[in-house]
């Protein structure tokens, strides 16, 4: 809570501080805006109330939520990947693991599957 005390004029704070009562003169009209209170009604039954939320308990434990949004940006990424790969081990080992999962061409893998495949480059890229 905020109060805000203005005084006219000196004699009139010392007045105040003293304890005798300061001179009533008219107030000045302020401009007061008035905020109207929302009153939200509690919910009656427990099945009425929202459910609340526990911080420690995260819906990142789910499997939805550790996968990211793929798009066709992330498919260029595996493609950055899949060549400094080629580049590290001999054989085309990126054709390999396109292989693995049953295409031909990276372009041909769909995006739900494109994760599964960095994984498996990145590991390739810490055995070399």
């Amino acid at each position: 809570m905020k109060i805000t005390v203005e005084f006219e004029s000196l004699e009139e704070f010392q007045k105040y501080l003293q304890g005798a009562a300061p001179a009533q003169e008219e107030p000045k009209a302020e401009k007061v805006e008035e905020v109207p209170a929302k009153a939200e009604e509690a919910p009656t039954t427990p099945a009425e109330a929202a459910p609340v939320a526990i911080p420690w308990e995260k819906p990142e434990d789910t499997i939805e939520a550790k996968t990211p949004a793929v798009t066709e940006d992330f498919r260029i990424e595996v493609r950055k990947t899949l060549a400094a790969l080629n580049k590290v081990q001999t054989g085309n080992p990126a054709k390999k693991l396109i292989a693995e999962i049953g295409y031909k061409r990276l372009t041909d893998v769909p995006l739900e599957l494109l994760p599964g495949l960095m994984e498996k480059a990145k590991e390739a890229m810490n055995n070399a």
